[in-house]
């Protein structure tokens, strides 16, 4: 099981839920991960960076997989496909997103409504090359499309349902 200070950097600027009082939880930034002897993060509070908070009082509020709506499925989609493909494709259909399951995200044309590509099956399972229905192949960048993921948030690494990470729907 990953824990959310093995992969903290990669969540840079993310919300923190931050008990620095008993029972009185508060909202900062994560600006910084400290890795001495002991793992801690630096947050802001008004105009002072805090270093020295503790895994054990906050928690990162992260996005499930399933929370990402069509119109950023599309964005990640364009993030993660070469310029001259995406110029290409669209020529020949009218691109749309579509989601299949609570991770699930693939990419169909709207107008026939077939399948085109799915870069994206699982969870951190890395992809390979995508076919289209006409043999066609391309090399998606996933890793454009992870770090585009990681940008807004979303749990890569199953944090939320592990109990290292609040879920942001439930808020």
């Amino acid at each position: 099981m990953i824990k959310f200070k093995d992969v903290a950097h990669l969540y840079l600027g993310c919300e923190m839920l931050v008990e620095l009082m008993p029972n009185r939880p508060s909202l900062h930034k994560l600006i910084g991960v400290q890795n001495d002897d002991d793992i801690a993060f630096q947050i802001v509070i008004g105009s002072a960076v805090i270093t020295e908070i503790t895994p054990e009082e906050s928690k990162p509020i992260l996005r499930p997989l399933s929370a990402m709506t069509e119109e950023e499925g599309m964005e990640m989609f364009i993030t993660g496909m070469p310029k001259d493909i995406l110029d290409t494709l669209s020529l020949f259909y009218d691109l749309g997103v579509v989601k299949t399951g609570s991770d699930v995200i693939r990419l169909y044309d709207k107008k026939q409504g077939f399948l085109i590509a799915t870069p994206i099956k699982t969870v951190m399972s890395f992809c390979k090359p995508n076919c289209f229905d006409r043999g066609w192949g391309f090399r998606y960048n996933e890793l454009l499309a992870y770090k585009w993921m990681l940008d807004k948030n979303f749990d890569l690494f199953d944090l939320i349902p592990n109990g290292e990470a609040i879920d942001k729907t439930n808020l």
